[in-house]
Formats: structure tokens, sequence, C-alpha cells
């Protein structure tokens, strides 16, 4: 760090934060990849510690950040100029190769991936990011990361990556001490009374934000005087006093600029949503008071809030009226579809069934493209704007299905819980796939049943074909017969009911039913000769590619699969499909271990259990390579998955087993496995001696 940069940061940090902060800089500039993760509350100057870390590197800077009102997919990485095509579609991993090659067209200079406000990045943006790091190497590379304390469920993944790994550094920001606040009051020259800035400590905890804010208000002398300081939680008084003294102009830019947002924001628009000719003075003089932030871009000029809390406090301040006209100025300025219809939404009145109806549209829209996170938002927002109750409640429900699949089981149950429970079949069957994700398809089979016995016409067809679905799925992981599967599967194919919702889950079963009916080599007959070469398949046809490739593996045409396989992972990685469960790297993986290629199966295998957290297949490969310890310690963590889907399951512990009982030279270890697997045959045997259940649809 440079004398200039140590004398300047030595008034607002610690000396050992100061120290972690170097020493991460010289790891990241001698090529060890490193993460520097500065934490912290709201205004407490994490924003300005990443300044300080992009002054004191002197690398080739790529900053970003996460957006409160902005869950698409992949915001942050187009924010440092990732091509974002193929939206929620396009896999994590893909992206992560995308942003390296961002990295790499920086000229071999050092790089700083700066991301601010972590915790409200989008999950994509956050997922590609962690492949990126664990394949780093060799790189000089700092990512230097802001964010508030995270939740349990928030980037969970990121969460477990970052523990107790040598290239991250964690900087925990708790505010000032009483001596750096001594030197911030001072530093503008004002007389400052005997005792102040320890007054002033203590009734701000340190916290940058709320000081300046405070010291920007008021004269020292003069809070001194008061028998008790403004209380830092009355942050948003604070701010209407600073807006109070602005020129009109200056006030309705700010409140147009915080009606659309903490993101940047073409200063035209802006301006348009305030009603201004010229913006330009008021925008100085906002930015003179340290409310906004411009930047030059070649578009034009760009605005922002200089603070997310600021952004709240003017935005909650602006009257129920203005802010709601404010709104809908916005929806007619702006263009995207996504934003102009958060802003009607924002600008509502009351109930109103058009915008609705549009709402919901645009989520059926985004949920053929597999966006479940934003489509569950906009179904809320349906939701809520919906005069039926029982509609209102539909639409609700529906957005609770997107928030299942992303997966996001938390919040969804939360949701759940947050309204009495009711018989309606909808809500049932919304709890019967809480239920399948849960692992419990007992639960499942009965609430499908359950639908199932009801009258047709007090069951919609959507919740209907839902039902049948569930149930083939489930029965299918209970190790029931494929006949009685099939019987279920097919009286909820003849609904003619399009759900893309469902539509994974409903051909995976037909997959697996099929063969299972067919036998290996009749199935494979059976595939559509039509489907042709791999890259002829089209595109809308490539899940039955997945599936020649599912019939090709069980019937040892081991090259097919292969091609196949790898066709749809180049699709993937164009962005057409997504496939973020990581099913079919895993198969691919196995089929090069199958065909001898075990590097290309490490590669798929090690890739299937980042994507899964565990991979169906890697033992083969640590027990073909004699890896026992490494097999032993991944079968013990992989075994008791297998219970949630019983036949598919046996058939892997079975497989499992046998392959490591065949391995190594340790007869007690041998003895040991044995004794498993006579217990897995035991439970298996068992498990079926009970009368077959009998399901009706």
């Amino acid at each position: 760090m440079s004398a200039r940069n140590t004398a300047e940061a030595a008034h607002l940090w610690h000396p050992e934060q100061l120290g972690d902060l170097e020493g991460a800089i010289r790891r990241a500039r001698t090529g060890e990849p490193t993460t520097l993760v500065v934490s912290g509350p709201a205004g407490v100057g994490k924003t300005s510690f990443l300044d300080l870390v992009a002054r004191a590197a002197d690398f080739t800077v790529l900053a970003a950040e996460g957006l409160e009102d902005d869950g698409f997919p992949y915001s942050v990485l187009a924010q440092v100029g990732v091509a974002v095509r193929g939206g929620g579609d396009v896999d994590p991993f893909v992206m992560a190769q995308r942003l390296r090659a961002v990295l790499d067209s920086c000229g071999g200079r050092p790089v700083l991936l700066r991301v601010d406000d972590l915790h409200w990045a989008d999950a994509e943006s956050v997922n590609a990011l962690l492949w990126l790091l664990r394949r780093a190497a060799g790189d000089r590379l700092l990512v230097a990361v802001g964010a508030r304390p995270l939740d349990a469920d928030q980037h969970p993944a990121w969460q477990r990556w970052l523990g107790n790994r040598r290239q991250v550094v964690r900087i925990e920001l708790s505010g000032l001490s009483r001596d750096q606040v001594a030197t911030l009051v001072a530093a503008d020259g004002r007389a400052v009374p005997e005792g102040f800035p320890a007054l002033l400590w203590e009734h701000t905890s340190g916290n940058p934000l709320y000081l300046r804010a405070l010291l920007d208000e008021y004269e020292p002398a003069e809070l001194a005087d008061r028998e008790v300081l403004p209380a830092p939680a009355r942050f948003a008084r604070t701010v209407a006093a600073r807006t109070g003294r602005l020129a009109p102009a200056a006030t309705r830019l700010l409140g147009a600029v915080a009606v659309l947002g903490t993101g940047w924001h073409p200063l035209a628009d802006a301006a348009a949503v305030a009603g201004l000719d010229d913006s330009a003075v008021a925008a100085q003089q906002l930015t003179d008071a340290g409310l906004l932030q411009v930047r030059a871009a070649g578009s034009g000029d760009a605005v922002r809030p200089a603070h997310a809390l600021i952004r709240s406090a003017v935005h909650q301040q602006l009257p129920l009226a203005e802010r709601k006209r404010l709104h809908a100025r916005a929806a007619q300025v702006l263009v995207d579809e996504g934003q102009v219809l958060d802003h009607r939404l924002a600008a509502a009145n009351g109930y109103d069934d058009d915008l609705a109806t549009t709402l919901e549209a645009y989520a059926q829209r985004l949920r053929t493209r597999r966006i479940w996170r934003v489509s569950a938002r906009y179904l809320r927002g349906a939701a809520a704007v919906t005069a039926q109750p029982g509609r209102r409640r539909r639409r609700w429900l529906e957005s609770l299905v997107d928030t299942t699949l992303i997966p996001d089981l938390p919040a969804a149950r939360a949701g759940l819980a947050a309204q009495a429970a009711t018989d309606d079949p909808a809500e049932t069957m919304l709890r019967a796939l809480l239920d399948l994700a849960d692992g419990n398809p007992a639960a499942t089979v009965a609430a499908a049943q359950q639908v199932l016995a009801l009258a047709e016409e007090s069951v919609d067809p959507v919740t209907r074909y839902r039902a049948g679905v569930l149930l083939a799925t489930a029965m299918r992981e209970q190790g029931e017969p494929a006949d009685q599967v099939d019987t279920v599967l097919r009286a909820a194919e003849g609904l003619k009911v399009i759900d893309p919702c469902l539509l994974f889950q409903a051909r995976l079963a037909r997959t697996f039913v099929d063969e299972e009916l067919l036998g290996p080599v009749r199935h494979w007959a059976s595939i559509d000769p039509a489907l042709g070469t791999p890259a002829a398949v089209p595109v809308a046809a490539t899940l039955e590619l997945a599936r020649r490739a599912i019939a090709a593996v069980h019937i040892g045409l081991y090259e097919v699969a292969r091609d196949d396989l790898t066709e749809v992972m180049r699709r993937c990685r164009d962005g057409i499909l997504s496939l973020a469960d990581g099913r079919i790297p895993d198969g691919l993986g196995y089929v090069h271990y199958l065909l001898g290629d075990w590097s290309s199966a490490s590669r798929w295998l090690h890739l299937a259990h980042d994507m899964r957290g565990l991979s169906r297949y890697l033992p083969y490969l640590l027990i073909g390579q004699d890896r026992l310890a490494e097999a032993d310690d991944y079968l013990d963590r992989l075994l008791p998955t297998f219970g949630r889907s019983p036949r598919a399951g046996f058939e892997n512990a079975l497989h499992l087993l046998i392959a490591r009982g065949h391995a190594g030279d340790d007869p007690a270890r041998r003895r040991e496995i044995g004794a498993r697997l006579v217990g897995e045959i035991g439970r298996r045997v068992r498990g079926r001696s009970r009368p077959p259940a009998r399901y009706g649809c």
C-alpha cells in the first residue's frame, strides 16, 4: 500500500484491517487468487473500505453491485461486461466461463473484481462467481466483496465455500473507534466541544453513515448542547432535513431517482419522471449535497442515490399520492417490460384486474424460461391487485409453486404458514410438491390421491395434471410397479395440459416407466428415429435428446449416449436450456467413465458434485483410481440419500458396494462392506414384501 493510501486509511481503519488488506493484495498480485470479504451492518463503511481496496491495489478494476430492486438472473455479472444471453436458462458454470473470458481480456494485468452489496446480488451471479473461484489457479485475481451479515438461507453455497479456506480473507467492520470518530469530527476544522466525540460515538455506535449524516446536519456545538442526541434510527429524518434545503427542482429530481430505485438510471429518464426540462443544475446540487452520484456513460449521464439508505428515506418521505404519481410517470417513461410492470404495480391505487392479468401473463412467459424467482415475484404482484378473492389466492399459490422450484423451500413454507390452511386442491398439490422436494414421497402420494379422488368438476385441469405427475413421480421413487405408475402418468398426459412447472418431472417419469415396461432393447427401438444426429435435433426437442441418451446407456451404446449428452451440454453452454440440478453432467461423467476416459469423467463428475452437492457416480471413479479412503467417505455421505428413491437407490447402492467390495486388500473392510450389502438387500426385500399398493387417478 502506498504511503499516501496508508496515511488516508489510518484515520478510518484499524491497523489489523489494513494489515489483512495488504496481505490479500500481495497474495493476489503474486498469482494466488484471493477473496476479500468485507462484512458489517448498513452504513458501517463497507463501500468506503472497498474504495480503499481499489486505490491501494492499483489493479484493473471490474466493479458491480447487488441491487435490492433487481431479481433478474446474472444482473451482477452483466455490470462487469459478461454477455447475458439466455437469461435464467444459462447455468452458472457457463456464466463462469464467460466471466473468465472477461478477466482474460484485461491484458494480463492483475484484476480486482469488486462486488458491493452481495446480500442483494442475484443467486445466479453468486453461483457463477463461486465456480470461477473454485477453478482459479495461478491467476492474479482479487475478488473483493462487501456484504451485510447473511441469513442462513442467503447464498448458502457461498457461505459454505467461505468456511476455513486459506484464500479467503475476512474483515469485519463494526464501526469506528472513539479516536477515529474524533478524527472525523475534527476533519473539517470546526470547533469540537470537549467530550463530544465520545458522546457522538456512543450514540451512533461508530456507524460512519449516521455520523456523517449528523455532522452534515448539525454543528458539533449544537449537538453537544442537546440533552439527548438524535437517534441513528431516525436517519430518515436527517435525510429529510438535508433535502429540505434543496431547490424545488433538486427535490423533484431526487424523488424521481428514489422512485426509479437504487441502481444506475439515465439522467434523461430521471428528469422525465421528475418533469424537468433541464436537470443538470439540480443533479449538481444533489451531488454537492452528497445525496446523488453521477457518472458519465457513452449514452449519456447516469445517476443513482448516494446510498441505499438515502434512497429508502427519500422514497418513504414522499407523500403517498406523489409517490404513486411518480411511479405512474416512470411506467410511461421506461421501456423494459418488467420495469414498466413494476412501476405500474407501485402506482396502483387498489385492485386492478387488467394489470393483474398482464402481470400473470408476463410471469407465464418467465416460467417457460425457468426464471422461477422472478416469475414468483410477478405472480405475487398479480395476486396483490386481483379483486376476486379466489383468483387472488390462486395467483398467490402459484407464486409459491415457483418459489419451491427455485428452489427456496423455507420461503415457500413460510408463505404457506402466513395464511390459514384450506382444502383447496391447488394448495394440497403445492404441499405435495414441497413434500416431494423434502424427500417424503409417501406424503406426496397421499395428497395426490386425495385430489384425484375428487369430482372432476371440483378440480381444474392444471391441478389434476399436477396431481397425476406428482403421484407418478412419487410412486416411482417408492419403487412401485411400472404398470401402476404408467396408468397414473397416462391419465395425466391425457389431459393435454401444458404446464412448464412440472414438464421436467413428467418427461423424466415417462422415460423410466417406458424402459421398465418395454425393456431396454424395445425401449431403445421406440425412440423417435426422426431425432437424427445430435446436432440436428431441434432446440425444442433437447429434452428428448437427453431421454435418448438414457436409453442408450441402458443397452450399452455408450458412444451414442456420450454424443447426445455432449450436445445437450453444448446447448447448456450456449444458454439454450437450464440444467441446474446437475443430472446431465453426472450422466455424461459416468458415460466417460464407462468408456475408460477417466480424465473427462473426472471433469464432468466433479462439475456434477459442484452443482448437486453430491454426484451419484463419482465414487466409481474414486474406487477405480484406488482412492479408497475418499471413496469410503463419499459413500458414507451418498448412500443415505438413496433412501429417498428406494428402487433406484437400491440399485445404485448395490452396484457401488459391490464395486467397493472388490477393491483393496483389507479383509476386515471387505467384511464390513459385505455386511452393509446384506443389510441393503434385506431392507429391499422387507420393503417389497408388503402387498402392492393400488393407485387411482
